[in-house]
């Protein structure tokens, strides 16, 4: 299975950078059998304080290589977050809203 880890960068983009890199850990210690698309590694050589046009493009094309859409953070303050769980829910892709501590699956949308 293909999960795409949707979380916010902008803000803290330290602190959010190691938030995912914990988060990836997780998933591939406790789903070792998933495949994890994880933009903010994909990506980390592009400035997020720059122009994110380009990045959000290749962004939500990964969503759509994704079997699964799997959320973290703040993401209702993230546009990115915003636009990569709208096409997901348009395209049929599963959104699954998690958290990085304690047990993983809160809720299904």
């Amino acid at each position: 299975m293909k999960v795409y880890v949707s979380h916010p960068l902008r803000g803290n983009v330290e602190a959010n950078r190691g938030r995912v890199d914990e988060i990836c850990r997780r998933i591939s210690e406790e789903h070792p059998d998933v495949t994890i698309l994880s933009p903010i590694h994909n990506f980390g050589y592009v400035s997020p304080l720059g122009p994110q046009d380009w990045v959000l493009k290749q962004c939500l094309r990964l969503v759509t290589l994704a079997d699964e859409l799997w959320v973290y953070g703040p993401w209702e303050s993230s546009e990115g977050c915003q636009m990569e769980i709208a096409l997901a829910e348009t395209v049929g892709i599963p959104v699954v809203f998690r958290e990085a501590k304690g047990p993983c699956l809160c809720e299904r949308r």
